[in-house]
């Protein structure tokens, strides 16, 4: 099986089952949606192909600009490299001016390639392009053929968008005149666009108009729109679109159902934001009213208004209300597990716990033997949270003091408390004050402050922190266990991480990239992993 397997249309078939937006995992232990037995096989394969795959690109453990620390890296031909190299490294604030043609204002992140949005309304991406996620055709090769461009260059087909979200290997803009295009893989019509699967232009979807939110996971998406309709489209092996799908594929010798286009969700309306799990969609309306749908094997819709499949696991296609649940301001899925904020300050989690993520002890255990928790439950020693953020394993939350609390698994140091050690309950950040933003990948963790400090700690296999490490987890990868600022950034506006590689915008408009690179996904035209923050140029046209 391992035959020909690059990134590409079969690794993924295999993965859809069991990786979230979380981006890579080193291990299988993180899974955060009990499989149902007839996809055992796709796990079997995928974790051998996992272990291989994350181990082919050398980690760079220090940058410096002496070529002899580069040569450690991955070299590439001089005919697979962009001629435009826009790397100005960060080993300082450097507040001199380098976009010429308009600063960022926005930017998202794909799992390998990367966006961002100029004041002007222009979209430049960079990356793996083996898809067409790019949106334009690129011209080199990274290490296994696939194409890629490694300097931030316009995507030409598109003018006056106003935002930009990525997923995997996909891509979707919404524009100042309402509509909403998408392009790259699309696997098994995850795109949205019937019968097309790789949309390498942007492609505008003529049913779908004034999109204000969009969430992806890799199997399925979800766009709102401005008048508080819910559409989604993709598989819907476990009733997550919120209906029932009419189309069905076949994938790895199963028939799953799935829907070509996007398609709006009945019996919810005047939605405000919507947050996908693995295979489970949280949405909330204008009012406070909070409903969910799909699998609900840990419990994580929150409700019994389910059915059982064919094997006995629960799920629902119908979009249900959250008994008990009033006033909702905000709401965060991921994996298994739902957590909501009150207009009171109270957060309320249910779903998977074996990590403790939930914040306290669950009573109920599935078939499998992981504690879950299947009613919303308020998480005990908070109080006036105002922000949540769920990687799967663990959580964070954010209170109106600015503190803020972690808690669930903590294998790489991703909680923060100066150990590896997990915790079940809330526990205060020490060293972090006046917390305004948190972001969360499965085995890491990064905040911004009120004065526009970055800070990040937990896994740093990749440089993804933006520092060096000078601790390691139990594996020998490295980590830092606190809160440690990332230099050469100030006046932090906004953080994103794509797995194992992050980028943030400064307030004067320049957007900074680090961590892996296997893909040219840093924008600096190389594919040499960077432990420190770079400073990006777009290309001239």
């Amino acid at each position: 099986m391992r035959d020909n397997m690059r990134p590409g249309i079969l690794f993924l078939a295999c993965t859809i089952l069991i990786l979230s937006s979380c981006g890579f995992q080193r291990d299988l232990d993180t899974i955060s949606e009990v499989q149902k037995p007839n996809e055992d096989t796709l796990l079997t394969a995928v974790s051998s192909e996992l272990s291989e795959f994350e181990t082919t690109i050398p980690f760079v453990a220090e940058e410096t600009e002496t070529d002899a620390t580069l040569e450690s890296a991955v070299t590439l031909p001089a005919s697979s490299v962009d001629e435009h190299n826009g790397l100005e490294q960060s080993e300082g604030q450097n507040t001199q001016p380098v976009n010429e043609k308009g600063c960022f204002l926005k930017h998202s992140l794909g799992k390998f390639h990367s966006a961002a949005l100029t004041e002007d309304n222009r979209l430049y991406t960079w990356g793996n392009n083996g898809g067409g996620q790019l949106g334009f055709e690129s011209t080199s090769s990274d290490l296994w053929g696939d194409a890629f461009t490694g300097i931030p260059t316009l995507v030409p087909t598109l003018s006056g968008v106003k935002d930009v979200w990525l997923g995997y290997n996909k891509s979707m803009a919404s524009t100042s005149n309402g509509d909403f295009f998408v392009w790259g893989g699309g696997w098994h019509m995850i795109l949205g666009l019937d019968g097309i699967d790789d949309g390498h232009s942007p492609i505008m979807m003529p049913n779908l108009k004034n999109v204000v939110d969009v969430a992806m996971e890799f199997h399925y998406s979800a766009a709102v729109t401005s008048d508080g309709d819910l559409y989604t489209w993709g598989l819907n092996s476990y009733g997550q679109l919120g209906y029932v799908s009419t189309s069905s594929i076949e994938i790895t010798d199963q028939i799953l159902p799935f829907t070509p286009l996007p398609t709006r969700v009945p019996g919810v309306c005047n939605v405000v934001s919507v947050s996908l799990g693995a295979n489970h969609i949280a949405a909330l309306t204008s009012n406070g009213d909070l409903y969910t749908w799909g699998s609900d094997y840990s419990g994580q819709l929150g409700h019994d208004y389910t059915t059982t499949d064919s094997l006995g696991y629960p799920y629902t296609c119908t979009p249900a209300k959250i008994p008990g649940l009033e006033n909702v301001t905000a709401v965060s899925s991921g994996g298994s597990v739902t957590a909501a904020i009150c207009e009171n300050g109270d957060l309320y989690t249910w779903g998977e716990n074996y990590y403790g993520q939930l914040g306290y002890p669950s009573v109920e255990i599935t078939d499998m033997g992981q504690p879950y928790t299947s009613v919303p439950t308020k998480v005990p020693g908070l109080s006036n949270v105002i922000a949540v953020a769920l990687s799967g394993s663990h959580c964070a939350a954010i209170t109106a003091a600015g503190d803020l609390y972690t808690w669930g698994s903590n294998s790489s140091g991703e909680l923060g408390h100066g150990d590896m050690r997990g915790r079940r309950s809330p526990t205060k950040v020490t060293g972090l004050t006046n917390v305004i933003s948190i972001s969360l990948e499965p085995y890491f963790s990064a905040a911004i402050t009120a004065d526009g400090d970055l800070y990040t700690w937990g896994a740093n296999n990749r440089g993804q922190l933006g520092h060096e490490s000078s601790e390691s987890d139990s594996i020998g990868y490295p980590c830092t266990f606190s809160p440690t600022r990332v230099t050469g950034l100030s006046n932090v506006l906004s953080v994103s991480f794509g797995g194992v590689h992050g980028a943030a915008i400064t307030a004067d408009g320049h957007i900074y990239t680090w961590g892996g690179n296997m893909n040219g996904q840093l924008g600096d035209g190389t594919m040499e992993n960077r432990s420190l923050p770079v400073k990006i140029k777009i290309k001239e046209e």
